[in-house]
């Protein structure tokens, strides 16, 4: 039986492929950020692929694949130069709300997170637009928990066989 499959390896031919040439790696152009928000730096991409800083792109040397020690302490002493992000639950919205909100960012090139972010700023920033927003937010809360009562009383009724 393993002579069967010796002379099926054997005469099986596979074409052979050209070596891969990454062009676009070649040409290392610099990619800047496209809002030049203040304090921001801009970006460029090595010829390996990572994303430097330019302002430590003096340290780094394009035609080294593997980054050093300094490289990599000098990217981290850059990072530490912006808030630390964490993740969140998922965010509940309403249907509608949803949609809306999620074309305005996509609109205006930011994502609900950020835009959520800045408008907290904002909100905490100043105390009449706080106090409108919150009055909506405890509208909301209240009509959530109302709809939530409804659906837990259909269950159980559901449930009794009602």
């Amino acid at each position: 039986m393993s002579d069967v499959l010796s002379k099926i390896k054997a005469k099986r031919n596979r074409a052979t492929v050209p070596a891969r040439e990454d062009f676009l790696l070649k040409q290392n152009p610099p990619i800047e950020e496209e809002n030049n928000v203040e304090g921001s730096d801009s970006l460029v991409i090595a010829t390996d692929g990572q994303i430097i800083d330019s302002a430590a792109s003096s340290i780094e040397q394009h035609s080294s694949p593997i980054p050093s020690k300094g490289q990599i302490e000098a990217l981290r002493a850059q990072l530490e130069k912006y808030p630390e992000i964490i993740r969140h639950s998922a965010i509940r919205l309403e249907k509608e709300l949803d949609s809306r909100l999620t074309r305005f960012c996509k609109e205006n090139g930011c994502t609900i997170e950020t835009f959520l972010e800045a408008a907290f700023e904002e909100a905490e920033a100043d105390a009449s637009w706080r106090e409108k927003i919150l009055k909506n937010a405890l509208n909301r809360y209240a009509s959530r928990k109302k709809a939530g009562k409804l659906r837990q009383l259909i269950t159980q009724l559901e449930k009794a066989g009602v």
